[in-house]
């Protein structure tokens, strides 16, 4: 049997499956024909809501301008991770929306106490292109205002519904920087390069799968805009958070590129390393007198901790004549919890009355005073 029309058939049917595949098609920086990628799916619709404390933009010096966004919050629980990060500008404002793992019954939510976990993120923003003017950045709410002093003052803003298309960014190299504190701060330090001049990072996903992280850097690149093809260098920061994860060691999988880490392969920091020691809160200072020769005397303080990480670091005592002054110091640790509620401590002093003068001396703790006799 003929079959008339071959190539007519033929251009029907390649139509027909285009139709229907879930391929999205890219065209790639060098100008080439169009490559057929994988398509990349809708995000969950489950994922659960972040909190944004503080945002922060750091503009730098150079060609082009370097410019970053500092994130720091609370995800909802310490099972979870900044799993999927999107990034859209509109206008002169970009839209930096974050997104923590869905609580959906998985094995990395599932039965987790519901204690809010620190974080801290830094995210670079493309401005190429743009024209001298203020701009700002608004994070799941929490907005900050940035300014850009460049010689260029043309070109035409985006906006958030504008097309793009995506695309996987280049990763030259990925290096896991290892911080101090409790919840014990981990990032992945990431080099790659935006496929055009253009692009701008769109989506950072996240995903721990037992002891390996999966991590894809996604760009935005504008559709039906003549863009210059040369690559943009870029520099993201992930948080990755192993709080209820496996024992290490850990390995990153950053868009094919690799790195491992083991935290427990880190020594532990000096005590005078430590950040900065705080004040404690006292609240009541008691003498209290033992039994013995010589007698036993101790000074307590009583009050709440800065913290629900804090432990006392440091204590100084200097006497003069009849008084003496105790300070107390706690160590903190950046994005630990406050204590809304006040937890309470006691902290007992032993104080040494054998050669000291017989009168009335006054016990000072962190401006809270007593005072007591000699002979007792």
């Amino acid at each position: 049997m003929k079959i008339k029309n071959l190539s007519s058939l033929l251009l029907s049917l390649f139509l027909l499956l285009s139709a229907c595949s879930p391929l999205t098609t890219i065209v790639s920086a060098s100008g080439e024909q169009p490559t057929p990628v994988e398509s990349y799916d809708s995000p969950s619709t489950d994922y659960q809501p972040i909190t944004v404390d503080q945002v922060e933009v750091e503009v730098g010096v150079g060609s082009p301008i370097p410019v970053h966004v500092i994130v720091s919050g609370w995800m909802p629980d310490p099972c979870s991770q900044v799993e999927h990060t999107e990034i859209k500008q509109d206008g002169s404002n970009f839209i930096i929306t974050l997104s923590a793992t869905p609580d959906v019954g998985g094995p990395a939510v599932d039965g987790c106490i519901k204690d809010p976990m620190f974080f801290k993120m830094g995210i670079p923003l493309n401005v190429v292109d743009l024209p001298a003017g203020s701009y700002s950045v608004t994070v799941n709410g929490s907005r900050a205002d940035f300014k850009l002093d460049t010689a260029n003052s043309t070109s035409s803003l985006r906006t958030a519904d504008m097309p793009f298309l995506k695309e996987d960014i280049k990763v030259d190299a990925v290096n896991v920087d290892i911080g101090r504190g409790s919840p014990l701060p981990i990032h992945a330090i990431v080099s790659a390069n935006l496929p055009h001049a253009c692009a701008q990072l769109g989506e950072v996903r996240v995903h721990r799968d037992e002891t390996t992280f999966f991590v894809r850097l996604v760009a935005y690149v504008p559709a039906q805009t003549d863009c210059n093809p040369d690559t943009l260098p870029m520099r993201i920061e992930v948080p990755l958070n192993i709080a209820y994860a496996p024992e290490g060691p850990y390995e990153v999988n950053v868009n094919g590129v690799t790195a491992s880490f083991d935290h427990r392969a880190i020594p532990a920091d000096p005590i005078d390393t430590f950040a900065e020691l705080n004040l404690i809160t006292i609240e009541n200072v008691d003498m209290q007198v033992g039994v013995g020769s010589p007698r036993p005397v101790e000074i307590v303080a009583s009050g709440t901790w800065p913290d629900l990480c804090a432990q006392i670091a440091s204590v100084e005592s200097n006497m003069d004549g009849f008084n003496i002054d105790i300070t107390m110091l706690a160590s903190t640790v950046e994005g630990c919890r406050p204590d809304n509620l006040g937890l309470p401590f006691r902290f007992a002093i032993p104080l040494n009355t054998v050669e000291m003068g017989e009168g009335t001396y006054t016990i000072t703790v962190n401006g809270t005073s007593t005072s007591f006799d000699i002979p007792i």
